[in-house]
């Protein structure tokens, strides 16, 4: 009983206190206003404000982050122009990826086990790098192509493993291998499908509903790993071992040029079409460490 009116006497006293310092700040802040004077705490609307400056002063043109894309509309282009280049990275190359097979090993041991972070030439030149106009809204018809897209796993590997695709587009997966494979797509923080190929020539169609980059893996191999990168429109290349893209029939104007790779991410080049003209654009890409927040 005495410990039970102790308690209670405890409440009543720091209710009291809590009742006192709110009166007091009250208080304080009322006689702030009526003197002019500003108060020292400052309101959430100054707060986000100065937060949203930081951020502001923080952006770098090169790199942003990843932007939703924007709708598109096909048009007639009348006397479009072309970007054309190569895409190169100048620094050293980092230390390959060193996966461990640790089952399936009579099929997944065939294939390599360092695996590059970035895949260039001699001469820097880089393979496997999505290009691709990050703002066009408008320009030329999504060309049909002749047979579907394929994503093939052989010898425990995505083959090819980064492409392009628009959205819609049937893309037909395929376990080349005779062990069992577990094919998850994921976009962003969703996930697209998960399905089980357990047998060989086993076959499935998908289409992507939305445009952005699709990280594929499998549940079994964990070291499994593929990229498919979807768009609305058509201008996009994946650069094969050197390094060229060549993007045709773009309306004149300013765009962003944007380039993806695995370990590099989004990069971001200025770049002017005119009417007619080949616009050479030789993108080299800058490392990881250089992106601001």
């Amino acid at each position: 009983m005495l410990r039970a009116r102790c308690r209670f006497s405890l409440i009543i006293i720091l209710t009291i206190t809590f009742a006192l310092e709110g009166s007091q700040a009250e208080d304080a802040c009322c006689s702030s206003k009526k003197s002019g004077q500003p108060s020292e705490t400052p309101t959430p609307e100054f707060v986000y404000a100065a937060n949203a400056g930081m951020a502001t002063t923080n952006r770098t043109p090169r790199r942003r982050r990843r932007r939703r894309p924007k709708p598109y509309k096909v048009i007639e282009v009348k006397n479009g122009g072309v970007i054309s280049g190569t895409v190169s990275y100048k620094e050293s190359t980092p230390e390959a990826t060193t996966i461990a097979i640790v089952k399936d090993h009579e099929t997944c041991g065939k294939r390599e086990t360092a695996v590059p972070k970035i895949r260039k030439s001699d001469k820097g030149l880089v393979a496997e790098a999505v290009v691709y106009i990050a703002d066009i809204t408008t320009g030329k018809a999504i060309p049909k192509r002749n047979k579907p897209l394929t994503i093939d796993q052989k010898l425990c590997t995505f083959v090819p493993h980064v492409q392009a695709a628009v959205t819609k587009e049937p893309v037909e997966i395929i376990n080349s291998d005779p062990v069992a494979h577990n094919i998850k797509a994921d976009q962003r923080i969703f996930t697209l499908f998960n399905i089980l190929q357990p047998q060989q020539n086993m076959k499935a169609v998908k289409t992507f509903e939305k445009p952005g980059l699709v990280n594929i893996r499998c549940n079994v191999h964990n070291w499994m790993n593929g990229y498919l990168y979807i768009f609305n429109h058509p201008y996009y290349q994946v650069t094969a071992a050197d390094g060229v893209f060549k993007l045709e029939n773009v309306p004149p104007g300013k765009y962003e040029l944007a380039v993806w790779q695995e370990h590099l991410g989004d990069q971001y080049f200025e770049v002017e079409v005119k009417a007619g003209v080949t616009t050479e654009l030789p993108v080299v890409l800058k490392p990881q460490t250089d992106e601001a927040s």
